[in-house]
């Protein structure tokens, strides 16, 4: 009788430890799984929804349309294999309601306000880097009617 009872004791130990180990290693994969999630949106949060200015290097300059060259907004995290992040270029149209402004970082006036000027788009070289803003969302758009523009001089 003695013998039947430890024997239900250790099956019955045996069967718990059985049981705990696997739906621990469910649990805590899946909890893992979450926490580094949480992790990598800390330390890479995703881009906003609306995004209303985008910067990029100027491709093509034509008149009142230009092609920039700029981060895609869906290609925001790391790549392992040490790859750089995407880059889509978008089309962007001028018009004679954008304001558009050349800035000098390496000019800095003694209120320390960096020198700009007013330029026409005539001025838009080939690999200037420009902001652009627009009053529609940019986030996935290809192209882009700029309200303002600005062009740094280096």
């Amino acid at each position: 009788m003695e013998k039947k009872i430890l024997i239900t004791i250790i099956l019955t130990l045996v069967v718990g430890l059985v049981l705990g180990a696997v739906g621990g290693y469910y649990y805590g994969s899946s909890a893992g799984t979450k926490n580094l999630r949480d992790v990598v949106g800390l330390v890479f949060p995703e881009p906003p929804q609306e995004i209303f200015a985008v910067s990029g290097l100027v491709k093509e300059a034509a008149g009142a349309r230009l092609v920039i060259e700029t981060a895609d907004f869906n290609d925001y995290l790391p790549h392992t294999d040490g790859t750089p992040a995407k880059k889509i270029d978008r089309e962007v149209f001028l018009s004679g309601a954008t304001k558009m402004t050349l800035l000098y970082p390496a000019s800095i006036d003694e209120k320390g306000n960096m020198k700009q000027e007013t330029i026409s788009e005539n001025d838009i070289k080939v690999g200037m880097m420009v902001t652009v803003k627009s009053a529609t969302n940019l986030r996935d758009a290809k192209t882009i009617e700029a309200t303002e523009l600005e062009a740094i001089q280096y």
